[in-house]
């Protein structure tokens, strides 16, 4: 049986943060193509930290979903509007929904070329 949790996940999140830390240092060495790949991996982490259940053993289980648009479109509306206003706030040119798609290309762009 899956249980709901808390979203955004923390275990979850946490994760995708990792992954973000390691995008930065990466970046920090000129390595722009594994840096752009594991940012895009944090960004599905962050996004699948909001649809994390338990499963009957009580470990965190996300959607096998990888479409960075699909995978947002499947968080709560609450949710996705609080998210798309806190990125506003962050950097309001940005329109956060346009940009999930550009991720999903460029994702694609860099490891397939």
């Amino acid at each position: 049986m899956m249980i709901p949790q808390s979203v955004p996940n923390t275990q979850v999140w946490l994760l995708g943060r990792e992954y973000l830390e390691a995008a930065e240092i990466l970046l920090d060495y000129n390595r722009f193509q594994s840096s752009v790949i594991l940012a895009a991996l944090a960004l599905e982490i962050f996004l699948k930290s909001f649809l994390a259940v338990r499963d009957g053993k009580g470990n965190s289980a996300t959607s096998k979903l990888h479409p960075l648009m699909e995978l947002f479109n499947k968080i709560e509306v609450a949710d996705r509007d609080e998210i798309k206003r806190c990125s506003k706030e962050l950097d309001s040119l940005v329109d956060f929904e346009s940009n999930l798609g550009k991720f999903d290309r460029i994702l694609v762009a860099v490891i397939l070329p």
